[in-house]
């Protein structure tokens, strides 16, 4: 599935900015996202991410 393909809006060039900025390799969605039946305003967003090897951020991972 391309990012054009999902049900949700994504501007690539944030995420990938959010990526470097927290040392994340990989960043990936899955589950229901990925399926035709999503709907945003009663499911949540799965994410998984890699770290980079040498990255350690702790919570600081998650404030933006």
């Amino acid at each position: 599935m391309t990012v054009a393909e999902l049900p949700i809006q994504i501007d690539e060039a944030q995420i990938a900015a959010f990526c470097r900025a927290r040392g994340i390799r990989r960043f990936a969605l899955f589950g229901s996202v990925l399926h035709g039946d999503f709907d945003s305003r009663r499911r949540d967003l799965d994410v998984l991410v890699e770290l980079q090897p040498d990255a350690h951020p702790g919570f600081s991972f998650f404030i933006t």
